[in-house]
């Protein structure tokens, strides 16, 4: 039996803009994405003996789908069947990011499955295919091909990359709340065709930010903030304890229901985190803090 033992971090959307609705249903939106340190655990196995082709999954946590339409599963089979491989593979999935809270956990462990399973199957792998198949499995998956931070635009599968790894203490609260995305959209109440709006440069943001913080708060936000807070009030609550607590800049991610917020220190991080109080709260360093 071979196995690969593997991470598949969360990410968070730093900043987020809804620019237009398009013809084809889709919106046009701006935003910015990049890594912390919470993660799902993988372990993609082979039966080099007893090797029939078969792709499974097993999921440490209920999450009330079948196995085949979980996105690690998926990625597998379509990878799979892109590079032409009679080999299978079993997945074993330890979930630690929460599932529809914006921080992409389906979409990371997905990625994480296209990238390690051709060196289990010791083959190659072109980069064109792997993010062929990332795109064919949502919008979310090319983003975790890469390490980088970066700017996504279109559906936010068109991502132009750039190096920050966040340089403070991150504390990452879900309230268990479920946010249909579809609704938030909709609820956005867009009109189709251009708006007019131009995108934020939340790159340049983000890279003044790290000399001077004061800038997160003034050139980052969340569109669907105005609609998530409006419809759940706790969600707002959550966001403004953690600004009550220190945080230099907080807000929700993606369509929520997680927010986050950055903190100067550790110690500051961990007694926001501690006064939440909620189901799920988790405190990640910064990937630059080994």
């Amino acid at each position: 039996m071979r196995h690969i033992a593997l991470p598949a971090f969360a990410k968070l959307n730093l900043g987020l803009e809804v620019l237009r609705r398009r013809e084809d249903g889709y919106h046009e939106i701006n935003t910015v994405f990049a890594r912390v340190r919470l993660a799902d655990m993988l372990l993609l196995c082979r039966n080099d003996e007893d090797d029939d082709g078969t792709i499974s999954l097993t999921c440490s946590t209920d999450l009330n789908i079948p196995a085949n339409e979980n996105l690690a599963y998926q990625a597998a089979q379509r990878l799979q069947m892109a590079l032409g491989v009679n080999s299978g593979a079993h997945i074993e999935l330890q979930k630690h990011i929460p599932s529809g809270a914006g921080l992409g956990g389906g979409s990371s462990d997905a990625a994480a499955v296209l990238r390690q399973l051709p060196n289990l199957w010791d083959v190659e792998a072109p980069e064109c295919t792997l993010h062929k198949v990332a795109a064919g499995l949502g919008s979310d998956v090319p983003f975790f091909l890469e390490e980088r931070a970066a700017v996504g635009s279109g559906r936010g599968e068109q991502l132009e990359r750039f190096d920050f790894p966040i340089p403070w203490w991150t504390v990452i609260a879900h309230p268990g709340i479920h946010i249909s995305t579809p609704r938030a959209y909709k609820a956005l109440g867009l009109p189709e065709g251009a708006s007019g709006r131009g995108p934020t440069d939340f790159r340049s943001a983000l890279l003044e930010a790290r000399a001077n913080p004061a800038i997160l708060r003034d050139r980052l936000h969340n569109d669907f903030e105005s609609v998530v807070f409006n419809e759940h009030p706790h969600v707002r609550e959550l966001r403004d304890r953690l600004y009550s607590r220190g945080a230099l800049y907080a807000a929700m991610s993606g369509s929520g229901s997680a927010v986050f917020g950055f903190f100067s220190d550790a110690e500051t991080a961990h007694a926001a985190a501690a006064a939440l109080n909620e189901a799920f709260t988790e405190v990640c360093a910064p990937f630059e803090d080994n």
